[in-house]
This record gives C-alpha cells, sequence and structure tokens, in this order.
C-alpha cells in the first residue's frame, strides 16, 4: 500500500513538472501574451505617446477578431506582420496594444500573426515579440443593403441584425470621391456637401452603401448595394450690387438675430447686397501686378455683406485694385454660387496723418494731444510684471470720443505692475489720409496694491431702522 502511495505521489510531482515546463515554453515563446478575441471583451489598452511618461491607459470594448498583446514598458510603436498560408508578409504599424483584425483579413486560410514591440529608434525590443497561427473561415456575408436617396437625403437599410454600421461611397463616372458613415439606429443620412465640391464637371454623383459588421467572426461586411443616382446641386444665386467703394458710405444690412444695423466704411472698402440674413460668404482682395495678373492681398471668409479694411488692419499702397465674392452654403442640395468681380479701383497713397505726441496718464486715461484729420485713436497697451524683463502687448483699444481712453479694466485684468502705450491716430477715409505710424511708447504707470479703506459707521443694530446704501 506504501509503494502504490509513494508512486502516485511520483506521478502527480511529475505531472506538475511537465505542466510547469510547458507554462514556462509557453511564457518563453509568447512573452507579451498575443491573442485574438474570440468574442466582444472589455480589455485595458495602453495608447503610446513619444514620452513614455505621457502614455494613457484606458479600459475598452473591442470587437472579436481583435488581435490584442500585453503593453511593454519602453515601446513606442509595435509593428504587425501578417503572412497568409506563407505568401508575403503585410506589414502595420500600431501605436496601441491592439489591433482590429476586420478589414486586414478578408480571406478564409491560415495566417501567422506576429508582433514586435519597438523602441524610439524603430528597432525591435529583444524579447518582446510574439507570433501565433489563426486558421480563419471567413462567414457569411451580411445581405446588400439597399439605398434610396431624394434630393440631398438618402436612406439605407438591412436585414440583418449584425449590422455594426453602413459605409457610404460617392462616386462621378466611376471615380471615387469618398465616404461617411451612418448607423443602423439612424438610416437617414445627407449627402455631404463635400461630395458636390469634389464633382468635376458633368457627369452624375452616384452613391451605393456596404453593411459593416464589427465582428468578423460571426459575419462578413456585405458586398456593395447598387448604385444610385444623386440629383446634381443647386447653385446659389449670385451676389448682387458688389463693388468697391470711392468715398465714405454708410451700409445697411441685418445681423444673425435679423435686427437692422447700419456701419460707415470708407473708400477701398466692399459692400454687396444681402440675399438674406442666414448667409456666409468667401471673399479675396486682390491688386492687379506689374504683368497685369492678379496679386492676392487677402482671402477670408465672411458672414456680414461687407469687408471693411480697418476691421481687417489692411494697408493699402498705390495701385490698382479689385475683389470677388461668392456666397456659400451649408444648405443641403446647395453649392456656391458662381464669383462675383467688382470693376477695378484705383487707388494713389495719401499722406499719413500726423504721429501723435505728448503722451500722458491721467490717472488710469491715456492721453495724447489731438491730430488734425484723426478720425479715432487706436491705443495699445503694454504691460511688464515685476519679475519681467521686457513689456508684453496685452490690449488694444480705440476711442473716437477724444484722444483718451480708459485703461482701468486692463489694470483690473492684469493686476500690478507696470503699463505704458502707444497710439496712432486713425484715418477712416484713406482717400485723404493714411492712419498714422504709431508713436513712440509713452511714460510708465506703475500700478501696486493699495488697501481699502476701513469701514465707517460700523455697529450691530438693537432695534428696528431703515438704512441707505447704494449698489
Amino acid at each position: 500500500m506504501k509503494h502504490l502511495w509513494r508512486n502516485a505521489c511520483l506521478l502527480l510531482a511529475a505531472l506538475l513538472l511537465l505542466l510547469t515546463v510547458a507554462l514556462a515554453a509557453d511564457s518563453a515563446d509568447n512573452p507579451i501574451g498575443l491573442r485574438i478575441l474570440e468574442e466582444k471583451e472589455t480589455i485595458s489598452v495602453t495608447y503610446l505617446s513619444s514620452n513614455s511618461s505621457e502614455d494613457f491607459t484606458y479600459q475598452e470594448t473591442w470587437n472579436a477578431g481583435t488581435l490584442t498583446w500585453n503593453h511593454v514598458d519602453g515601446a513606442r510603436a509595435y509593428a504587425i506582420t501578417i503572412t497568409k498560408d506563407g505568401g508575403e508578409p503585410v506589414e502595420h504599424t500600431t501605436w496601441q496594444n491592439t489591433f482590429s483584425l476586420n478589414g486586414a483579413i478578408e480571406e478564409s486560410g491560415s495566417y501567422q500573426l506576429r508582433v514586435a514591440a519597438l523602441d524610439a529608434q524603430e528597432e525591435e525590443i529583444s524579447g518582446k515579440s510574439a507570433a501565433i497561427i489563426w486558421t480563419y473561415t471567413m462567414p457569411s456575408r451580411i445581405p446588400t443593403p439597399s439605398i434610396t436617396v431624394e434630393g440631398a437625403i438618402g436612406t439605407v437599410s438591412c436585414s440583418s441584425s449584425l449590422v455594426d454600421y453602413y459605409e457610404i461611397e460617392f462616386y462621378q463616372n466611376g471615380e471615387f470621391l469618398g465616404s461617411t458613415t451612418t448607423e443602423p439606429e439612424e438610416p437617414q443620412f445627407s449627402v455631404p456637401q463635400w461630395a458636390y465640391e469634389e464633382a468635376q464637371g458633368d457627369g452624375a454623383i452616384t452613391c451605393c452603401a456596404v453593411a459593416c459588421t464589427g465582428n468578423m467572426l460571426e459575419a462578413s461586411d456585405s458586398l456593395k448595394s447598387a448604385p444610385v443616382e444623386i440629383a446634381l446641386p443647386q447653385e446659389m444665386p449670385p451676389v448682387e450690387g458688389l463693388r468697391i467703394l470711392t468715398q465714405e458710405e454708410t451700409h445697411e444690412y441685418e445681423d444673425w438675430s435679423g435686427e437692422k444695423r447700419s456701419i460707415t466704411l470708407g473708400p477701398g472698402c466692399v459692400v454687396w447686397n444681402e440675399r438674406d440674413k442666414d448667409r456666409h460668404y468667401d471673399f479675396a482682395y486682390y491688386r492687379v501686378g506689374q504683368d497685369g495678373e492678379p496679386v492676392p492681398i487677402y482671402e477670408t471668409g465672411l458672414g456680414m455683406p461687407y469687408f471693411d479694411l480697418e476691421t481687417w488692419d489692411m494697408i493699402l499702397t498705390s495701385g490698382t485694385y479689385y475683389a470677388m465674392v461668392r456666397e456659400t452654403t451649408y444648405e443641403l442640395g446647395y453649392v456656391a454660387s458662381a464669383w462675383q468681380q467688382t470693376d477695378t479701383w484705383t487707388y494713389t497713397q495719401a499722406a499719413p496723418l500726423d504721429t501723435p505726441t505728448n503722451l500722458r496718464w491721467e490717472g488710469t486715461v491715456m492721453y495724447c494731444d489731438p491730430v488734425e484729420g484723426a478720425d479715432e485713436y487706436a491705443f495699445r497697451v503694454y504691460y511688464r510684471a515685476s519679475s519681467e524683463e521686457e513689456f508684453q502687448w496685452v490690449r488694444a483699444t480705440n476711442t473716437n470720443t477724444s484722444p483718451g481712453s480708459d485703461a482701468g479694466y486692463i489694470m483690473d485684468e492684469w493686476g500690478n505692475g507696470e503699463y505704458r502705450f502707444i497710439v496712432s491716430a486713425v484715418s477712416n477715409n484713406i482717400v485723404e489720409a493714411i492712419s498714422s505710424p504709431y508713436s513712440e511708447m509713452g511714460p510708465s504707470l506703475l500700478r501696486s496694491a493699495q488697501p481699502l479703506p476701513a469701514p465707517t459707521g460700523f455697529r450691530i443694530v438693537t432695534q428696528e431702522e431703515t438704512i441707505t446704501y447704494e449698489f
């Protein structure tokens, strides 16, 4: 009996030893824990950055068919090599310890999947790679979806419950323009504006749909649906009344709320009629070059039917100018209008106004002596903290009431320190004069903490009483 017990113990010890050796061998063959998710699973995913201290780890849910492995300390990227049936390897790079095989593997077969951790020099980290063999049998495809488009709104549907999303592809004359996606819960989609804009010349725009799955073990993406034609977009009407002003003029328009407003604009500014208050414009200002070719001066998007030189800090030199405008839109089924061009305008630069002098502080108000012909004065405030060597520009402020502007609110924002300013005399009519250069830096004003005055009349009320106060 004793011999039987001893033999049983020896047999158990041998089995444990074999199991330990097998586990050690498996760990040596797969030191990074490389595996494929057989079903949807929540795993720890570490996103790499250029600096390991900035790596981030999240708990995320990934679909079946995802290649995953343990995060490797010191890794800056991972190289993935997929080889089918001993054929040519296909390489990928990822910056996280997961890689979806959905889309990377689209045929049945035997695949070798190898992952290697790379250091900052893109060299493999010794002992931090692994390879596994995976036999993949491609499941049945999801049924082909149906798609309809009316105007700029499309609808896609499919009988399968395995659809995770639809990919909508757009073409013109067989040339791929791009794609967008929509969810089964939101089967309607809008034809994106870029699809209209990417289309060139004649030829119908078409779209088709692919029903896609995130679980490549349960189903395969569907075939593309038959293409359906999309109605060509309508062009926004061209802007009207487009012109460069040759003299000062008041221009009326509506703001975003529909309220009537007006602005006084000087020569060189550009105005046009508004079609409605919900509008967007592309604007371009050009100077005619010596060879007659246009020289771009300024290009921008606008939300109001005018372009103000002062608002955009544009200073024109002598020359011939013109502007171009088109109305853009986010309205479905429409594209931007054709560009419209102003007549040319020849400008001879006038002399500048005198540079302001006698800069001074009166309390927190910045002053200079009046400049003849100035419509307003542009102040720039500079600030330097006690710990800093140089001044920094902190705020620009304009006044058209007198050559003075209160900087008290700026000091409240920036706090204690030293303040200085410069000022320019501004002309709103560049035909008569241009704005002056900015002055030299004015005198300093040192702001320091001042104790608040002590309260007076402090007492406890012992009976009903009416008090007077200000707020």
